[in-house]
């Protein structure tokens, strides 16, 4: 998991990004295969919901209740937008996550240790 922090309502906010995040996306109707396509499409309602489910999954008990979407519409706005540093640096640490729990299919090279002998 990846974690960050940001100020919500003058009060610092863990976010933490994993699979239970991506878990809620993909239950919330965004696509793994087209996530880029929808953050394109929509960076308005995507982003306000990712940073609402990673103060969740921050949570203890990923209690939903704890805080509202609407909040992280407002945040968005008071940072400056979706194309503000503050967001950029979200973004990247989601998008560091989606490799985290990903395992990495290339082959390891084995290098030849062995001592050839005279």
């Amino acid at each position: 998991m990846n974690r960050t922090e940001i100020t919500l309502n003058g009060v610092s906010t863990p976010l933490t990004f994993g699979s239970w995040v991506m878990g809620q996306l993909i239950k919330s109707g965004y696509q793994l295969s087209e996530l880029q396509k929808a953050i394109a499409d929509n960076p308005f309602e995507f982003f306000p919901l990712l940073v609402y489910l990673g103060a969740v999954n921050a949570t203890a008990s990923k209690d939903k209740d704890a805080f509202s979407v609407n909040q992280f519409y407002d945040w968005l706005d008071e940072v400056g937008g979706v194309g503000s540093d503050e967001v950029s640096r979200v973004i990247k640490c989601f998008t560091n996550s989606l490799g985290t729990d990903v395992p990495d299919t290339k082959k390891k090279e084995v290098k030849n240790t062995a001592k050839v002998g005279k």
